[in-house]
Order: C-alpha cells, then sequence, then structure tokens
C-alpha cells in the first residue's frame, strides 16, 4: 500500500489531552486511482484509505469553496458498469485511542447525499453514529462530530448513497485519549513520600 505523509498537519494542544488537525493543505494536487493499488494518507497518528467500494479513488484537489485543499473521495463503479453503485467510504484508524472526532463533509457531484461517521472500538463494537442528509446543489461544508468514553481505536465515514456517492473530507480533527496512571504506580508515589517524610522526621 502506496503511504503518503502529511507534513505539517499537527497541531497539539497546551492542554493533558492532545488535539490534532489533518487539513491536507501540505499535499500536492493529485489523483490516485484504485488501478494504481491501495494508497493511504497519514500524519504518523491517524492513517485514513478508501474501503468501499474496490473501485473508489481519492484525489487531493481543491475544496468545493475554492479557497483550500481537501480529500475527494468517489467511486467509479459506474464507469465500468452502469448497474453498479456502491457508497463511497472511507476509514480513518489511530495509533491507539482517541476520546473524540470531528470531521467536515462536503458534496463534490451536488447531488442530494446522506453523509455519515460511525465510531469503534478495538473490538469493533460500535461506539457511536451521525448522520446528515445533503440538500441538492448545496455547497456547504457539513461537520459531523462525535465522542465516546470509551477509547475510539477508527472511525468510518463517507457517504450511504448508491448512486453520486461523491463527497470531499476536509479539517479531520481527533483528541487523543489521556492515559491514566495505573493504580500501583499511585500506591508506588504514595509510599515513596510517606517513606521521605519518615526519614526526615529521624534526621530531625
Amino acid at each position: 500500500m502506496k503511504s503518503i505523509l502529511l507534513a505539517t498537519a499537527l497541531t497539539l494542544g497546551a492542554s493533558a489531552a492532545s488535539a490534532a488537525t489533518i487539513d491536507f493543505e501540505s499535499f500536492p494536487h493529485a489523483l490516485y486511482l484504485f488501478e494504481d493499488g491501495p494508497v493511504s494518507f497519514t500524519d504518523g497518528f491517524a492513517t485514513i484509505t478508501a474501503v468501499a467500494p474496490p473501485t473508489t479513488s481519492m484525489e487531493i484537489a481543491p475544496d468545493v469553496a475554492g479557497v483550500g485543499t481537501s480529500l475527494w473521495i468517489y467511486n467509479e463503479s459506474e464507469d465500468f458498469d452502469p448497474t453498479l453503485a456502491y457508497p463511497s467510504v472511507a476509514k480513518v484508524s489511530f495509533a491507539r485511542g482517541v476520546s473524540s472526532l470531528s470531521i467536515e463533509l462536503g458534496d463534490i457531484a451536488y447531488d442530494q447525499d446522506s453523509i455519515f461517521l460511525a465510531i469503534f472500538d478495538a473490538d469493533d463494537l460500535p461506539l457511536g453514529y451521525i448522520d446528515f442528509l445533503r440538500d441538492i446543489d448545496s455547497s456547504d461544508m457539513v461537520t459531523l462530530a462525535l465522542s465516546s468514553g470509551s477509547r475510539i481505536a477508527y472511525a468510518l465515514f463517507g457517504t450511504n448513497d448508491y448512486d453520486l456517492g461523491a463527497i470531499s473530507v476536509d479539517n479531520l480533527t481527533y483528541e487523543v485519549a489521556t492515559v491514566p496512571v495505573p493504580a500501583g504506580g499511585l500506591l508506588l508515589a504514595s509510599a515513596l513520600g510517606l517513606l521521605g517524610l519518615k526519614r526526615r522526621r529521624r534526621a530531625a
């Protein structure tokens, strides 16, 4: 699989939980055809791949507003067989669990699309789902967002439509789940603190 590394996409927050955004601005405009094999886009922590159908191509192109860059995902099944039509679905996987995820989705073909975002844990159990029915001739990007008390291992996003399922993707933002200090570590720290206090009292 060809992997495209995002050069300057990370924006780390100052809080304990780190937030990062993939905005695709660092990628050169290019078309990645499904015939050339799978391709993925990554910032080193989150990795985006097309998962369905097998005739899905991806392209780094100007966004629908013409002011920036976004990822286009569309299937080309109808180019080969007009009786075949599939939704365009992509997957973002994380190196370790995240607590929240938001993504901007837009329409390329200016048809009515039902867009969605679904999140899952490492055991493939669903943690949340949200969808939105886009109006015809609307070029506005729609932000879908989900969070979970359980760690999100990956998410699926795209369109449920079995027609012109072509979408644009931008500003995929995720928050890395904080790693709690294990209970054993807290007990050890407390024990060391008490031992130090006892030694100071003896010295006095």
